[in-house]
């Protein structure tokens, strides 16, 4: 998460405007968890 907003960041996105795309993230990852009942597993692996 830290990459991704930096990454955002750079790119010139408002503080606020990246917050709210972490949050974003952060609460689908939580949902998928909760959802299927397993534990979070990062299958991808983004560009820097």
């Amino acid at each position: 998460m830290k990459e991704y907003y930096e990454r955002k960041r750079k790119e010139g996105k408002a503080y606020g405007v990246v917050l709210n795309a972490v949050k974003f993230k952060l609460v689908g990852r939580m949902f998928a968890v909760v959802k299927r009942g397993t534990p979070f597993v990062e299958l991808m692996t983004y560009k820097k």
